[in-house]
């Protein structure tokens, strides 16, 4: 998605030091995946964190609808702040 790209093994041990539950998303279309985000909870705390859409793909709903998703996600965890 990005010309930017981190190194996977960095980035994996990184999302190894959050405490709390995890929930990557993508989400994908035909051509593959257009958007990703983030949740995390911790206790009933529940944070949204590095949503992206792909630039080819934007202005389409996308971040809605994946942030809809984790929203609904969060909820059926039991959080109670956000």
């Amino acid at each position: 998605m990005n010309k930017h790209r981190a190194d996977e093994s960095t980035h994996r041990r990184l999302l190894d030091l959050v405490i709390g539950e995890k929930c990557p998303m993508v989400l994908m279309v035909e051509d593959g995946v257009v958007a990703c985000g983030l949740g995390i909870l911790t206790g009933d705390v529940y944070g949204i964190f590095d949503v992206v859409t792909d630039r080819e793909h934007r202005r389409q709903g996308y971040a809605l609808e994946l942030m809809e998703a984790l929203l609904d996600w969060g909820i059926n965890a039991r959080a109670n702040h956000a």
